[in-house]
C-alpha cells in the first residue's frame, strides 16, 4: 500500500488486490501488471491480507527475478511484521541489495520508499526525510511517472506532519496531476485526502472538510469503517481548533463507536485507534469543562499509547490530563504530567505544544507559591507565542488555496471537449481572478485577527506579571510596595474629597516563639492563617498587605477612627479564635493592632503610620492581644 494513503488511514489500507480475490484463485498467470492493478484499486479486508500475501508467494516462480522484486515491493507495504517497524526496514535492506545489483530503480526507489515510511513510524523524521528524498531522486531517474507520483505524495504527507506545508502541497499538487494524467482514479481522489489534512494543519478547516466529504461520497465505502473513522476524525479535529466543542464531542463520540465496530484486524491495533479516540475526547471535554471525564478518558488511554510511536499523542494526553488537574486544584499531580509531557515537549518541538506547556506549568507553579519559577515559564511562554505569531504571518492560507484549485480548474479543462476549450480557460481565468481577490480580503483580515489576538494575549501576560510583582509569595496578600502605593492613593483621595480613611498596623504576638519553638515552617504556616483569616473579615473595598516579618497594614477606605476601632476588634477577636492544630493542637494566636485615621496633619502616608505604629507600641506594652488607638492631631480641625 502505498504511503501517501497508508500514512492517513494506517490500518484501514492495508492490502490491494483487484477485487479482493487472492491471486491463487486466477486461472491466469501472475504478471507485473497484475501488481500494478492491485496498486490501483481499493483496500480489501485486513482479514485477507496475509492470504493474498503467501498465494502470490507461492504462484510466482522463484527463478523469476523480476517479478520477485516485484513482490518484495508489495510485500514490504503490506506485510504487518510482527517486530514492527524494525523488522519492516530490516526486509527493506535485504531486498534493495538485489534491486542494486540488478539496477532496478523502480524497486530501489519503491523499496526506499517502504523504508521511509518504516523510519518515519519509529519517529526517526531525519532518516525517513533522506529516504524520502531519495526515493523522489530515483523515480525521476527511472522516468517512471507512476512511481514518481506515488514517491511525491507519500513524501508529501510526510511533510505535512512535520508541519512543513508549503513543500508538503507541493508535492501532492505534482503527484495529483501525474495521477490524473495517468487516469488513476482510485489515488487521485485518496491523495485528496492528504490535501485536507495539509489544509486542516494550515487551520483552514473549510476546505478541509470540503475534501474530507468529498472523499467520503466518491470512494470510501460506508462499511470500511476504518476510513470513515479516519475522515470524522480529521472532521472533529477541525471542530475542535474553531472552538466547536460540542461538534467536535459528537464526532469524537461517533468516532469511539465505529472503532468499537471494527473487526479483522489485530486487538493491539484495535486498542490504539481508541485511545487515539479518548486522547481526542479528552482535549475536547477539557474544553468543555467537564474536567473528571476528561481524566477518566486521557487516563484510560494513557497505558495504550507506546513512546517509542505515539509520542506527539502523549505530549497532547500529557498537557490535556495536566490542565484537568490544575482545574481541580491538584496541582501536585498536574506537576507529575508536565514532568511525563516534557521529553515529548522537547522532541517534537511544535510551538503550539510548547506555549500550552508554559502557560499550565506557570499556573502551577503559581499556585504553588514558586513565583520565580512562575515568571520564568510565562517568559518562555512569551517566546513561544511570539515564535507562533512568526510563523503564522509567513504562512499564506489564501496562496495555497488558489494554487491547488488552479491546478485542478487547468486538469479538469484538458479534459474538455475542444470547441469549449477557450470558454472554459476564460471562466477559469475570472474565477481565479475573483478568488485572489476574495483571498487577499480574507488574508488582510486574518492577519488583523492575527494581530488582536496577539495583542489580548500580551495583555494577559502584563496583567499576569503585574499581580505577581505586587503579590507577597508566602501569603498572597499584596507585599509592602504595593500596600504602601494604594496608601498613598487613599491618602490624595481622602484629602480632595474630604472622606475618611483608617489604617490598622498590627502584628502577630509572641511570633518569636512559634519560630523556636515550632521552627520556620510552621511560622510560615501561621502567617498565611493570619493572612487568610484577616482577608475573610474585610469589606470589598479594604486592603490588605504583609509590610515584613510579622506586620501587616489594613488600609480602610470610607472609616473614621471609631469605626476603624469596631472594625479592629472583630480581627483580633476573628484570629484569636482561628484553628490552628496544623502547627499544634489546641494552639491559639492573638494579634496586638494598631488603629490611626488620617488627618490634616499628616502631610505623607508615613505620618499617620507612624501614629499607628506608636498605637500598636502602646498595645503591645499594654498586654498585647488588644487594640489601641492614636488620636486625630489635636491642631486637626476633624479632632
Amino acid at each position: 500500500m502505498r504511503a501517501c494513503w497508508t500514512a492517513c488511514l494506517a490500518l484501514a489500507c492495508v492490502a490491494n488486490c483487484a477485487n479482493g480475490a487472492p491471486m491463487g484463485a486466477r486461472n491466469d498467470a501472475v504478471t507485473v501488471d497484475h501488481f500494478d492493478q492491485m496498486e490501483s484499486s481499493p483496500p480489501i479486508e485486513a482479514a485477507n491480507l496475509e492470504a493474498t500475501l503467501a498465494e502470490l508467494g507461492r504462484t510466482i516462480p522463484a527463478n523469476d527475478a523480476v517479478l520477485r522484486r516485484r513482490y518484495a515491493r508489495y510485500y514490504c507495504w503490506n506485510h504487518r511484521f510482527v517486530d514492527g517497524p524494525i523488522a519492516g526496514i530490516a526486509f527493506a535492506n535485504a531486498q534493495l541489495g538485489a534491486a542494486v545489483q540488478s539496477h532496478d530503480l523502480v524497486a530501489i526507489s519503491d523499496l526506499t520508499l517502504c523504508r521511509a515510511y518504516q523510519q518515519q513510524l519509529l519517529g526517526r523524521d531525519a532518516l525517513a526525510q533522506a529516504d524520502y528524498d531519495a526515493a523522489v531522486k530515483t523515480a525521476q531517474d527511472a522516468q517512471d511517472a507512476r512511481m514518481r507520483g506515488f514517491a511525491l505524495t507519500a513524501r508529501g504527507a510526510f511533510e505535512s506532519q512535520r508541519g512543513r506545508f508549503s513543500h508538503a502541497l507541493s508535492d501532492l499538487l505534482a503527484g495529483q496531476r501525474i495521477y490524473e494524467e495517468l487516469r488513476l482514479d482510485y489515488w487521485k481522489k485518496a491523495n485528496l485526502v492528504s490535501i485536507g489534512d495539509v489544509y486542516r494543519r494550515l487551520g483552514d478547516c473549510a476546505h478541509a472538510r470540503d475534501y474530507y466529504r468529498q472523499a467520503l461520497t466518491d470512494f470510501v465505502k460506508p462499511d470500511d469503517l476504518l476510513s470513515v473513522a479516519y475522515l470524522r476524525t480529521g472532521t472533529g479535529l477541525c471542530y475542535l481548533d474553531e472552538g466547536r466543542n460540542s461538534e467536535a464531542l459528537s464526532e469524537f463520540n461517533a468516532v469511539l463507536a465505529l472503532h468499537g465496530q471494527v473487526a479483522g484486524i489485530p486487538d493491539r491495533d484495535k486498542a490504539i485507534n481508541l485511545a487515539i479516540d479518548r486522547v481526542n475526547l479528552a482535549r475536547t471535554l477539557l474544553n468543555l469543562k467537564r474536567y473528571k471525564e476528561a481524566l477518566t478518558q486521557g487516563l484510560a488511554a494513557k497505558p495504550v499509547l507506546d513512546p517509542k510511536y505515539h509520542g506527539s499523542y502523549l505530549a497532547v494526553l500529557e498537557i490535556t490530563l495536566a490542565e484537568a488537574y490544575v482545574a481541580l486544584e491538584m496541582y501536585g499531580a498536574a506537576t507529575d504530567r508536565l514532568n511525563a509531557a516534557e521529553p515529548y515537549i522537547l522532541k517534537i518541538g511544535d510551538l503550539n505544544y510548547r506555549s500550552r506547556f508554559h502557560d499550565v506549568r506557570a499556573r502551577v507553579l503559581f499556585a504553588q507559591g514558586s513565583t520565580r519559577e512562575a515568571y520564568l515559564e510565562l517568559r518562555r511562554l512569551q517566546e513561544a507565542a511570539v515564535a507562533q505569531f512568526k510563523i503564522a504571518n509567513e504562512l499564506s492560507i489564501g496562496q495555497l488555496t488558489v494554487q491547488f484549485d488552479t491546478e485542478r480548474k487547468i486538469a479538469e479543462n484538458k479534459a474538455l471537449v475542444a470547441e469549449q476549450r477557450d470558454r472554459e480557460r476564460e471562466l477559469a481565468t475570472m474565477k481565479t481572478i475573483r478568488l485572489w481577490q476574495t483571498i487577499f480580503i480574507a488574508l488582510v483580515l486574518m492577519l488583523l485577527l492575527l494581530l488582536v489576538a496577539f495583542g489580548i494575549r500580551q495583555i494577559g501576560y502584563a496583567k499576569k506579571l503585574k499581580i505577581i510583582a505586587e503579590t507577597d509569595e508566602l501569603t498572597r496578600l499584596r507585599n509592602r510596595r504595593s500596600i504602601m502605593a494604594l496608601g498613598l492613593q487613599e491618602i490624595d483621595k481622602s484629602k480632595a474629597g474630604g472622606v475618611a480613611v483608617s489604617f490598622l498596623a498590627f502584628d502577630i504576638d509572641f511570633f518569636k516563639h512559634i519560630n523556636d519553638r515550632y521552627g520556620h515552617e510552621a511560622g510560615d504556616h501561621a502567617l498565611k492563617a493570619v493572612a487568610k483569616v484577616v482577608s475573610g473579615t474585610m469589606r470589598d473595598f479594604d486592603r490588605v498587605g504583609r509590610t515584613g516579618g510579622e506586620e501587616f497594614l489594613v488600609i480602610l477606605p470610607i472609616t473614621d477612627l471609631e469605626q476603624a476601632i469596631v472594625v479592629a476588634n472583630r480581627v483580633r477577636k476573628a484570629v484569636g479564635a482561628a484553628e490552628l492544630d496544623g502547627i499544634e493542637p489546641g494552639l491559639k494566636l492573638t494579634i496586638s493592632i494598631g488603629v490611626a485615621q488620617a488627618g490634616e496633619a499628616d502631610k505623607e502616608l508615613a505620618d499617620v503610620l507612624r501614629r499607628a505604629d506608636a498605637a500598636l507600641y502602646r498595645a503591645k506594652v499594654n498586654g498585647r492581644n488588644r487594640v489601641e488607638c492614636d488620636p486625630i492631631p489635636k491642631n486637626d480641625p476633624q479632632s
